[in-house]
């Protein structure tokens, strides 16, 4: 009948005269108090701290029920409490019996603080903290801290919490030599740690067997625990003391998702272990054909001509002839029996990206660009006003569809691939990547960015996410300093201004015109020094329903210039514009302010430049000899000499690269049809034209591509556009490890397939140089020249 009561929340009967009732009774209160129910085993005191009853507890407790008592499992009463609420630990605190209750272990070893750390509860440890519990107990070896790492939940706090109390506790190992970052189970915790004290744990600690956290995840096919700790720049060909990499057990364990992760991750497949054997080497003898052509793709070479037991995958080209007539059948059942002499130069024949007459035609001002750079070659010169573009769309996570790309550009030109570009625009991830890369960070450190960038910004399961983490995230990885600190290249970031209707495109830039303060703010170039970073950032990745807008006004960049080659194209030619424009304009304001010294010349100046060859000339000749006027002369030639230069400083477009985030595969769509009496058809109708509405709008395929290729055909210039198709629609806030994993593989397989394309824009980069003093020449920061003299 108590544990009813319990269980009811019956207050009542525990009040004086129902005690008086019941202890009338043949079973009196305290004989009541004892019983346990059954099949749970547990007393009525223990059920009441379970169900949070605080009155009831407080009031058995007043009666006299025994806090010793303990459930079937050793639990006594600050067990359950600590898996209850820090209310009801500081209930229980008040009764001077319940004290020594705090460092018992159950039948399992473990004390209360123990729970509480396995249930997540950071208020509950350290309230446990605070009352004496000691972190120095172990169950079966574990410490706090190893137990927190293998533990399922939010537990950040509790981490935290744990090395703020025993700060040594990063540093204890268990029986096998593991640490906690071998222990981890899950990957919050692992996060938690590896954000907390990422400084201060050793990322490539060996256990016992020589195995470092990376190969014991590997071997657990744990790719979210390998994601995370791969992010924080771990060793990924850390040897074991059998020299195997996590590589080689991937594919040991013929586990092709883990073996394709490491691969996109930089993993080295041509490490041998001490056996002498090789990924690939491991891969042939398991007749693994996905596992040997994911090697094969990634550079895998094969063995050694020295190296016994090889089959035909792995053997070398000459070793190819001595192979005996009886691996014939081992051959034949080999997965790549036609393989042997395969290397990692055997890319596919030239690859079509477009249709054949648009490839055509981009043909033929590529192979002309070529042979005047050629040219000029042989004369010992360079083309110093030749600048190369790079666009980079928008698309959040996929941004790391851009860096595979660009990973494999750089495979290929054997050197960092930035300094090659003069010019580059990004929107929301791409402004990111651009950023990053002019500050000086590596195609690989921007990658473990992102992947740290997804777990911490993407947290939560309702939209938007927490902005301020964002922001955080953007301070630490990009500083603090404003735009104007970027010297080169030349960026372009886009954002939306929404505070007024229509809404308007908006560039954020390192670099001004060569105007006025009010010319520049006209034409929108804001001072780059009073536009921090970080905030530039912001402003671009204000993905409406994923983040709040800046400032209450700036949103996403990609709602108008997703894909922004076009902006970027459109920039140069303004900057050309403007260096034909200000001689004329500045020359004939001049001429006109020595001649005509009064108001006037306002209203001329535009004649002036209208018919500027005229007044040139005039000026040249009859003009000033008709005055006779020497020092006015001097003073205009003067001018005009200087403002010519300007004329030369128009640049030329050597090439253009666009790299997009990815092509999503086509899906069929219900017809649009709007029918009266039928809602629900009509109702599809709409949901499928929003989601029209908000393809086009963001788009960075199809239309947008068209147009900037058409754009670099009128002016003659090469155009490279990269974006390789996804196996699925990532969505720009995924952060499913899996699919994050299967995203960057299927960029290594769109580069491989048109790596004959990549190699066409490697000749055409290093043929136009990389020579930064004579490409920054062609972009100078351009003062503003006075008309006074």
């Amino acid at each position: 009948m108590i544990h009813i009561a319990i269980a009811c929340d019956r207050l009542d009967l525990f009040s004086d005269a129902n005690l008086e009732y019941l202890n009338g009774m043949s079973t009196p209160f305290q004989s009541l108090m004892k019983m346990m129910v059954q099949p749970e085993g547990k007393y009525p005191l223990l059920l009441a701290i379970e169900m949070h009853r605080l009155k009831i507890v407080r009031r058995m407790l007043t009666m006299g029920a025994d806090p010793l008592v303990k459930d079937i499992n050793g639990n006594n009463a600050i067990h359950y409490a600590s898996l209850a609420s820090v209310q009801m630990l500081e209930l229980l605190w008040e009764f001077e019996n319940c004290r020594v209750l705090i460092n018992q272990p159950n039948n399992e070893g473990y004390v209360p603080v123990m729970l509480a750390i396995r249930a997540g509860n950071p208020r509950c440890f350290a309230t446990l903290l605070n009352f004496g519990a000691e972190l120095s107990m172990r169950v079966q070896g574990r410490n706090p801290l190893f137990e927190a790492m293998q533990s399922k939940g939010k537990n950040t706090d509790i981490i935290k919490a744990i090395i703020e109390a025993s700060p040594d506790l990063v540093k204890e190992r268990d029986s096998s030599g593991n640490t906690a970052l071998h222990a981890a189970m899950y990957k919050t915790p692992l996060m938690g740690l590896l954000l907390l004290k990422c400084k201060d744990v050793n990322l490539n600690a060996k256990n016992y067997a020589g195995q470092t956290p990376l190969h014991i995840f590997t071997h657990k096919d744990e790719i979210g625990l390998m994601i995370t700790l791969l992010s924080y720049c771990c060793d990924i060909d850390a040897q074991d003391y059998d020299g195997n990499t996590a590589l080689h057990v991937a594919v040991s364990k013929k586990n092709i998702e883990a073996t394709r992760l490491l691969l996109c991750l930089g993993a080295d497949p041509n490490v041998s272990n001490f056996h002498e054997d090789t990924p690939r080497h491991l891969a042939a003898r398991l007749k693994e054909t996905a596992l040997l052509e994911s090697l094969i793709k990634c550079g895998a070479r094969t063995c050694g001509p020295k190296k016994l037991g090889c089959v035909s995958g792995c053997v070398n080209e000459a070793m190819v002839g001595l192979l005996k007539s009886s691996s014939s059948s081992l051959e034949s059942d080999s997965p790549r029996a036609s393989s042997a002499g395969l290397s990692s130069q055997d890319y596919p024949d030239s690859v079509e990206v477009d249709h054949p007459i648009r490839d055509f035609t981009q043909k033929m001002f590529y192979d002309g660009l070529m042979a005047r750079l050629e040219e000029l070659a042989s004369r010992n010169e360079r083309p110093g006003n030749m600048v190369n573009l790079l666009s980079m769309d928008g698309g959040g996570i996929r941004g790391l569809v851009i860096l595979q790309m660009l990973m494999a550009i750089e495979e290929e030109l054997n050197e960092p691939i930035y300094p090659y570009f003069d010019w580059v625009a990004g929107t929301s991830t791409g402004a990111l990547i651009a950023t990053a890369l002019a500050q000086g960070k590596t195609l690989r450190e921007c990658q473990h960015i992102y992947l740290r960038f997804k777990d911490l910004i993407f947290d939560g399961w309702t939209r938007p996410y927490n902005a301020s983490v964002l922001e955080m995230f953007m301070k630490e990885a990009i500083g603090e300093k404003s735009l104007d600190d970027i010297k080169y290249p030349r960026l372009m970031i886009s954002t939306v201004k929404a505070d007024y209707f229509p809404v308007k495109l908006e560039f954020m830039r390192n670099y001004r015109l060569p105007l006025s303060d009010e010319e520049n703010a006209e034409l929108g170039f804001t001072d780059p020094a009073e536009v921090p970073t970080w905030k530039a950032l912001r402003r671009t990745s204000a993905a409406p329903m994923f983040f709040s807008p800046v400032d209450d006004k700036y949103i996403d960049g990609g709602i108008i210039a997703n894909n922004p080659t076009l902006d970027l194209l459109a920039e140069v030619q303004l900057y050309n514009g403007i260096n034909t424009y200000l001689p004329r304009a500045k020359l004939a304001n001049i001429i006109l302010r020595l001649l005509f010294p009064c108001s006037i010349w306002n209203l001329g100046s535009s004649i002036f430049v209208q018919n500027f060859e005229r007044i040139e000339g005039f000026v040249n000749t009859s003009f000033l000899d008709m005055f006779n006027h020497r020092k006015m002369a001097s003073q205009i030639f003067s001018f005009s000499n200087r403002f010519s230069q300007r004329a030369k400083d128009k640049v030329e477009i050597g090439c253009v690269l666009s790299l997009g985030t990815g092509q999503i595969p086509l899906s069929p769509l219900d017809p649009l049809h709007v029918e009266i009496f039928n809602p629900i058809s009509s109702a599809f109708t709409f949901k499928n034209l929003s989601l029209i509405l908000v393809d086009q709008v963001t788009a960075t395929e199809g239309a947008p591509v068209d147009r900037s290729r058409s754009w670099c055909n009128t002016i003659g210039v090469p155009f490279f556009r990269l974006s390789a198709p996804l196996h699925k629609d990532i969505g720009l806030g995924t952060k499913d490890d899996h699919d994050i994993a299967h995203m960057m593989w299927d960029c290594v397989e769109y580069t491989h397939k048109h790596r004959s394309y990549i190699v066409k824009l490697c000749t055409l980069l290093k043929r136009i140089g990389k020579t930064p003093t004579d490409r920054r020449r062609a972009l100078p920061a351009m003062p503003v020249l006075s008309t006074e003299s």
